[in-house]
C-alpha cells in the first residue's frame, strides 16, 4: 500500500458562529408538534418527528432503516449525536477521507448555509451505520425529538459554518479539523453553486 501525505484544505469559513445558550425546555414549552411529520419512536419510547425545513430526504435512505435505527437509540439528553450500527448494510456513504491524488472543490449545497468540501471522481462506499442527530423539545403533550439530521455513515462533525459552533470552541476546532481532511462525493443534483 502506497503511503501518502496529504496537506489539508484551506477552508474558507463564510458567514458568523455564535454561542448559543442551552434551552431548559421544562420552563419554555414550544408547541410546534402540529404540521410535523412523524418518523418514529426511540428504543425509550420518546416520538421523533422530522424538522420544518428539512434536509433529511436528500440523504437517501428509507423510512424503515430510520425507525430501525431510532428504535436502538436511549436518548435522555437535549441533544445528542448516535451512530447506529446496523449489523449489515444499509446504504453508501458519500463522506470520505480525502487522499492526496483527490481533486476538491467547495461548494453550498441546497438548503445550506455554507461551504462544504466535494470530492471529484470518487464512489460511494458501503456502510453498515446510521448516523442520526435529535434534539428534545417539549410541548403541552410531553417530550418529543426532533430529527436534526440522519444520514448512513461512519460519523462525521458540523461544517465549521454550523450557526451552533461558536468560533474558537473546542467543538469548532474539532470541526475544522474533520473537515481539512474529509470530503462528500461531489454530486452536482446536491449543489446550489460551487464557490472554488
Amino acid at each position: 500500500m502506497k503511503k501518502t501525505t496529504w496537506t489539508p484544505l484551506p477552508y474558507k469559513f463564510i458567514g458568523r458562529g455564535q454561542k448559543v445558550e442551552p434551552q431548559i425546555f421544562e420552563q419554555a414549552p414550544q408547541p410546534v408538534r402540529e404540521g410535523l411529520k412523524f418518523l418514529g419512536v426511540t428504543g425509550n419510547g420518546i416520538p421523533v418527528y422530522d424538522r420544518f425545513k428539512s434536509h433529511f430526504q436528500d440523504h437517501g435512505f428509507s423510512a424503515e432503516v430510520l425507525q430501525e435505527a431510532l428504535s436502538h437509540i436511549y436518548q435522555t439528553a437535549s441533544f445528542e449525536k448516535h451512530v447506529v450500527n446496523m449489523g449489515r448494510v444499509v446504504g453508501c456513504t458519500t463522506c470520505v477521507k480525502v487522499e492526496a491524488e483527490d481533486r476538491v472543490v467547495m461548494a453550498v449545497r441546497k438548503r445550506r448555509q455554507g461551504p462544504t468540501p466535494m470530492v471529484m471522481g470518487r464512489q460511494p462506499e458501503l456502510c453498515s451505520s446510521v448516523v442520526i442527530i435529535l434534539k428534545k423539545v417539549r410541548d403541552e403533550m410531553g417530550e418529543y425529538f426532533i430529527l436534526i439530521t440522519a444520514f448512513v455513515g461512519e460519523g462525521s462533525e458540523p461544517e465549521p459554518w454550523d450557526r451552533q459552533l461558536a468560533p474558537g470552541s473546542p467543538e469548532h476546532a474539532r470541526a475544522v479539523r474533520f473537515w481539512q481532511t474529509h470530503a462528500l462525493i461531489y454530486d452536482e443534483e446536491v449543489i446550489d453553486y460551487i464557490i472554488s
